[in-house]
């Protein structure tokens, strides 16, 4: 009896110290809480103004319920952590906000070390269905000086700081609790002054993610353990480190997290919006492990201040269905290494599936505009505008091959080419980066505002590997065109009469400049030469810079502005054989008369052989097949014998089935360049089309034509 006894008064014992410990009151749902600095005392039960709490000990020992309130009088200093516990629940959650004034309460985490991890001056952890607003936050103990050198205990950082921290600790998640964190929304706060050292620990493998407003998953590798519907949007964040806005999950162990996929780790339904950030440590918003995630119409004015490496102003890691667009971002650093993909304005980094880069404007970046890294597929950057990104237009990094195509289309790229080069490594583009898979550059401009040097472009127009230029423009504004410019069979190197671009943007109210003010100095004049000249293809999306729908006149403008205007340009559709692999019966062709020449957009050209009969196929890019219903072929310059005159046009999905779509028979043409177009009955997506001559026109030795088109 006396030994139960005992064993009962421990357990008594053991219960009253974990009660005692932890928080010490449970609210009731649907409670409205107030906090005042200065005239609050813990000892009131806090559901008034008249009898507000007075500290965040109080806040951080009460676990708060779905629909409470947390509401921090205008005006009111705390300094220290704050910590709520609890969660909400779907259509009710926590909710932290202001009451009686305009200005924003402060939450002073005054650079307290803490444990590592959770180093946040607002901090949640394994908590859901929260809202937090109209806070000032700072976590600095001294804001004159930065800290430089990270210092270890055990093993870990002592001196990270965050500013907002979210967290999801595995460990901590009980059996059959709920593993996905939903409904954090971190919105309308200002966020400034969090140092912590301009480095990331080197035993974190380079991704120690810490600053302004962050949430990242930690604890031992579990499946399903992530967020689910995150909001960041109309925050202001200054002068934090490193990063102003990031998300991460830190139980993977693999370099490139191969877990994310098969552990369901993927962090869903993420939004980053209206965001104004200014003087951040390294890179601004860095998106990890996300999949459907939007990042749009935030602000960045200055980042890479004090970490110039591992990042770029705007980017995604390891994510899927992201797209970045609205953004403005200016003032990035002004030296980063040659041959690293570091320190331009926005970055394909790796490894990435469905990346969109849209109606973006960058300006004033001295590394250039877009990084680009490679071991990812359908990256696809259209309709931005480049203005004054010095160094580089697109800046490789520690690269692998891609496995899917990408596009770069209708974009505006502005630069001084004295300055300017088009990639760090122009020497190589064949060998090592514009290889295996094609990289589509459609409807650009490419405008030199200065003298050019030979070195913006490669040495050579047949530098560019897999890269396919088609229908871009191309102006030098003293007229001179480098030798290495590419070869675009549809180029336009007239004036493109924009209104007036590459003007400075003015500041607005808020302190930051804005895009606004010059943007339409890169829409069209009437008469531009660029109106109905470009190329269509199904990446082009359905609106351009400015929200005007694609497209007016018979083919979309170049750049980045759709006119109103439905005249000119070339009309007629347009055909799909672009960045394939042709192949031909005979390769008897001479130079300059080769099979790609059937299909290279320019009549002027032609393909013969030396066989009056034979064959000539495309083949689309790997993974690409279209439904085509009609085709054009247009007779060569001259001996009118050469011309085909019958034939079959077969379609395959494997080079070796042929199914016959169209037969001809006794066909002429009249003149010489005649294009004549042919239709038929198709439902069927084909990824090889085959033209197969039988006979030609007048019983010649040779066979030719200047141009096929199949279209869709």
């Amino acid at each position: 009896m006396k030994k139960r006894m005992s064993s009962l008064l421990v357990l008594l014992f053991l219960c009253s110290s974990i009660f005692m410990i932890g928080p010490v009151a449970v609210s009731a749902a649907n409670t409205t809480y107030y906090i005042d600095s200065s005239g609050g005392n813990d000892a009131n039960n806090g559901t008034s103004t008249a009898t507000a709490w007075k500290t965040l000990t109080k806040v951080n020992a009460t676990t708060f319920q779905p629909g409470d309130q947390i509401l921090f009088k205008s005006g009111g200093v705390w300094n220290g952590q704050l910590w709520p516990k609890g969660s909400g629940a779907a259509g009710a959650p926590i909710t932290i906000d202001k009451y009686g004034g305009t200005a924003k309460p402060i939450i002073n985490g005054g650079g307290t070390q803490r444990d590592y991890q959770a180093t946040g001056a607002v901090m949640l952890r394994n908590q859901q269905y929260w809202e937090i607003s109209n806070l000032e936050v700072t976590n600095d103990d001294n804001f004159n000086v930065d800290l430089v050198t990270t210092t270890y205990a055990n093993g870990k950082p002592t001196n990270i700081r965050d500013g907002i921290l979210v967290v999801l600790d595995t460990n901590q998640v009980a059996a059959g609790g709920d593993t996905i964190m939903d409904h954090i929304y971190i919105h309308d706060n200002y966020v400034h002054d969090v140092d912590s050292p301009n480095e990331w620990p080197n035993q974190y493998g380079n991704a120690s993610f810490n600053g302004g407003i962050m949430f990242y998953v930690i604890g031992a590798l579990k499946a399903n353990m992530t967020f689910n519907d995150v909001r960041i949007e109309n925050n202001t964040i200054e002068k934090v480190d490193l990063l102003a806005i990031a998300n991460f999950n830190y139980t993977t162990t693999t370099a490139f997290q191969d877990e994310i996929e098969p552990y369901n780790l993927w962090q869903t339904n993420i939004y980053i919006g209206h965001n104004y950030m200014r003087n951040i440590g390294q890179g601004a918003i860095d998106v990890c492990d996300a999949k459907d995630a939007i990042v749009e119409y935030n602000v960045v004015d200055g980042w890479s201040k004090r970490y110039n490496a591992e990042s770029a102003g705007i980017y995604p890691w390891k994510s899927q269905n992201v797209t970045f667009q609205n953004n403005e971002v200016y003032g990035g650093p002004t030296t980063t290494g040659a041959n690293n993909g570091d320190g331009t304005a926005f970055d394909f980094d790796s490894p990435n599936s469905n990346i969109v880069y849209q109606f973006n404007y960058t300006h004033n970046n001295p590394m250039g505009w877009m990084s680009y890294l490679g071991r990812s597929s359908n990256n696809i950057a259209r309709y931005n505008i480049s203005d004054d990104n010095a160094a580089y237009l697109i800046k490789f990094g520690w690269f692998d091959v891609d496995s899917s195509a990408t596009y770069f289309l209708n974009n505006v790229f502005i630069y001084n080419g004295s300055v300017t080069k088009f990639t760090n490594s122009n020497a190589n583009l064949a060998s090592t980066y514009f290889k295996s898979v094609p990289y589509y550059f459609y409807n650009n401009v490419f405008y030199d505002k200065n003298t050019p040097s030979s070195s913006f472009w490669p040495s050579s127009s047949g530098s560019y590997g897999t890269a396919v230029f088609r229908n871009n423009a191309f102006y030098v504004t003293n007229g001179s065109h480098a030798a290495g410019e590419p070869n675009d069979p549809a180029k336009v190197i007239a004036p493109p009469q924009m209104v007036s671009p590459g003007q400075a943007p003015t500041l607005g109210a808020n302190g930051f400049t804005s895009g606004a003010t010059v943007w339409d100095g890169y829409k069209l004049q009437a008469t531009s030469p660029l109106i109905n000249a470009g190329y269509n293809v199904p990446q082009l999306g359905t609106t351009d810079f400015y929200g005007n729908a694609l497209f007016n006149g018979a083919a979309p403008d170049i750049g980045a502005f759709e006119s109103t205007v439905t005249g000119g340009g070339g009309g007629g559709p347009t055909s799909v054989t672009v960045g394939g692999t042709v192949t031909a019966s005979s390769t008897s062709s001479p130079t300059g008369e080769e099979k790609e020449k059937a299909f290279d957009a320019n009549i002027s050209t032609k393909w013969l052989i030396t066989t009056g009969t034979g064959w000539i196929q495309y083949k689309f890019v790997t993974g690409v097949s279209h439904t085509v219903t009609s085709y054009a072929i247009t007779s060569a310059n001259d001996v009118p014998a050469r011309d085909p005159k019958n034939w079959t046009l077969q379609g395959s999905n494997d080079g070796t089935s042929w199914t016959t779509l169209d037969t001809r028979t006794n066909e002429a043409f009249a003149t010489r360049f005649l294009t004549k177009t042919y239709t038929f009955s198709n439902s069927t997506a084909y990824s090889y089309y085959r033209l197969n001559v039988t006979a030609n026109s007048g019983g010649a030795a040779q066979l030719q034509l200047a141009e096929i088109g199949l279209f869709t």
